[in-house]
């Protein structure tokens, strides 16, 4: 019955992401893409726009993708054609590949480590400038809307400045000066807060705060994807068109918001309203903490789908991995980012961390592996994303900056546990490079699946390796750090400048994707840069000054709360304005732009949307309860107007303890 139980969990994982990736509608394209759906699907991206000419669209268009859903247009064949057609030589990785650091100096291979994201930079710069991904070998782009937004230009602004590349950095600030913000196309809100939004105003920050272009371009883009939360619930929608202003969500996504998008976005909006005096982009993504809080389950473990209409979660799928990962990294990054002046952030993740040690945390047999596992149907799931190697250093960073004796120890174990488990594969394959996925099959040691084979050279396993050496000084998390930049080197990197991807980490020589991710100048290289410098980061970023976001970019701690900039009128109508939209959201909105906001505008505004005293907006449901997110009647608002007071009057009596605890310190 064991074996029959796990094999059933196993086909209906595969079942259910076949249905979400709509597989079957591409099968009878091409029989090639069967095999190799997901890694494609992860690198041609929304609405594909090169500087050659498009490749034919299929007879079936095939479905939206999740970044930035536009739909995905190029086919294998047609690549190869262009490839040919621009004389473009096979892809040969670098076999002749020397490490130019043999005395193993920290400073020799950070040096080294920043000639690579030169390499990177340059390639972009030559072929791409101003667009929003490389594609190196075509020499060509790729764009997510109908122009470009400069998505690698702003996430790359970060690692620019931390390597002191300053003549580059003044370059690329000047094009922001000039960018386009309204560009057509459906983007994901998500991943322009994080990698956009974020990039522009750690740019700021970590520039002195001297280049305000900087912040007000953030913010006039942030206006712009706010409208992606004119909904009912205030649940925002998943893409927003940045031209037209009209929001949706993915068709893949149905009418569920996913977990891990949907609580990432507070560090950078926070920020934000801190450097443009206006608590709008914080009230709004706040919202969505408060009503996470106030439906969260009894363990603390949140679902990946939560259903945009009702409030209610839409699927029972717990994971650290793809659609769950950064919900449980803001929330102690949160914390650490006011200064721990915001206890509640704190007592979240805290009870997070106990039920992820208690259900998740696994060990492989025979190996003894460390790994997290995934959980469907309250039953394990042996499957590990290689996006959740991050929550090695997220375990190493709350060791370090939170009192959680006696547990210490044990959470440092399983931090570097999950350290090694990771680094493992890496070291395990031809390649030296990791898969997307593995699986640990009932509880078995490590296996590398088909379907996951590829690489995008993500950042997750050097980012723990960063905290792990900052956290304990041990140099074997640099010499993992090393091998893995040097399978990339000889591997990934194209001789006309930039990286691409692997569409398999076993098969020796690689064959490329031809897509060079921003992500890998935000984040791979500023990692794998930062695990060479001091351990303290005063040379570099200390992590006592800093919170990195989900996409790499430092942003600055502050003593104090934000709030304490405004009144206490504001404050006070900032309560109010929460109370009154968490039923039932306001329709139509023109946020004011950053260079004529002002407090008594923005007073006038608010007090002229909000109800008398009489209509009862605070009153107070002494009946309603707050026992994991029920009402008074047990459920969660659908749109009635007896739940929905319910949960306006649960989400006020919230938001009253949570700022009476604020101002208490």
């Amino acid at each position: 019955l064991e074996v029959v139980r796990d094999r059933v969990l196993r086909e209906y994982d595969e079942v259910e992401e076949q249905i979400r990736t709509d597989e079957e509608n591409l099968r009878a394209q091409d029989d090639k893409t069967h095999e190799t759906f997901t890694e494609w699907l992860s690198t041609i991206g929304p609405g594909c726009k090169t500087s050659k000419s498009s490749p034919p669209t299929p007879t079936n268009p095939p479905p939206k993708h999740p970044i930035g859903g536009g739909e995905a247009e190029i086919d294998y064949d047609a690549l190869e054609a262009q490839r040919n057609a621009a004389q473009q030589p096979p892809f040969r990785p670098s076999q002749d590949y020397v490490d130019p650091c043999k005395d193993r100096k920290p400073s020799c291979r950070r040096n080294a480590i920043k000639s690579s994201f030169l390499h990177a930079w340059d390639g972009y710069k030559e072929h791409a400038w101003g667009h929003d991904e490389l594609k190196p070998l075509l020499k060509s782009f790729r764009d997510w809307g109908e122009t470009g937004l400069g998505i690698t230009l702003i996430d790359g602004l970060s690692t620019l400045w931390i390597m002191g590349l300053h003549k580059e950095f003044g370059e690329a600030v000047s094009w922001v000066g000039g960018m386009d913000v309204g560009v057509s196309g459906d983007y994901s809100q998500f991943e322009l807060v994080i990698r956009v939004v974020g990039g522009l105003v750690s740019a700021y920050e970590l520039s002195g705060e001297k280049h305000h272009i900087l912040i007000k371009k953030a913010a006039v883009l942030a206006d712009k994807i706010l409208h992606a939360y004119n909904t009912k619930s205030g649940i925002p929608d998943s893409t927003i068109n940045l031209k037209t202003l009209q929001s949706s969500n993915s068709p893949w996504a149905g009418t569920s918001a996913i977990l891990s998008e949907l609580s990432s976005t507070q560090l950078e909006l926070r920020t934000l309203s801190f450097h443009t005096r206006n608590p709008y982009y914080d009230q709004i993504t706040t919202y969505i903490t408060d009503l996470l809080d106030s439906i969260t389950p009894s363990d603390s473990l949140l679902p990946t789908h939560l259903n945009k209409d009702t409030a209610e979660w839409s699927n029972d799928h717990i994971t650290l991995g793809a659609m769950g990962d950064s919900y449980y990294e803001y929330l102690l990054k949160q914390y650490l980012l006011t200064g721990k002046t915001e206890k509640r952030y704190k007592v979240m993740y805290k009870k997070a961390l106990g039920s992820i040690v208690k259900k998740l945390i696994k060990r492989s047999e025979p190996s003894g592996d460390t790994y997290l596992a995934e959980l469907k149907k309250g039953s394990a799931y042996n499957k590990m994303d290689h996006l959740a190697c991050f929550a090695g250093g997220m375990f190493a960073l709350g060791v370090e900056e939170l009192d959680q004796a006696p547990n210490d120890d044990e959470i440092e174990k399983h931090a570097e546990g999950l350290a090694e488990t990771c680094y493992k594969m890496y070291s395990s394959q031809p390649t030296g490079l990791a898969p997307e996925l593995v699986m640990f099959r009932g509880g078995g040691d490590m296996e590398r699946l088909s379907r996951g084979s590829y690489t995008l050279l993500r950042p997750e396993t050097v980012e723990t390796l960063m905290y792990l050496y900052r956290t304990t000084g041990k140099e074997k998390y640099r010499e993992y750090g090393w091998a893995i930049y040097t399978a990339i080197e000889k591997h990934c990197k194209v001789p006309s400048g930039g990286y691409t991807g692997l569409r398999d980490v076993a098969q020796d020589p690689p064959v490329p994707d031809d897509l060079q991710q921003s992500f890998l100048l935000s984040e791979t290289f500023k990692y794998l840069y930062l695990l060479f410098s001091d351990r303290d980061g005063h040379d570099t970023i200390s992590l006592k000054e800093w919170v990195f976001n989900t996409e790499g970019h430092p942003l600055k701690i502050r003593a104090r709360n934000p709030f304490d900039l405004w009144s206490k009128d504001a404050i006070a109508a900032r309560e109010k304005y929460l109370v009154k939209h968490a039923a039932d959201r306001v329709k139509d909105f023109t946020p004011i732009p950053v260079e004529e906001f002002n407090e008594a505008r923005f007073m006038a505004a608010l007090k002229s949307s909000l109800p008398d005293s009489s209509e009862g907006s605070e009153q107070d449901d002494s009946s309603g309860s707050y026992e994991s997110g029920s009402s008074a009647d047990g459920s969660i608002s659908n749109g009635g107007s007896e739940q929905s007071e319910n949960w306006s009057a649960r989400l006020s009596r919230l938001r009253a303890k949570a700022v009476e605890s604020e101002r208490d310190g």
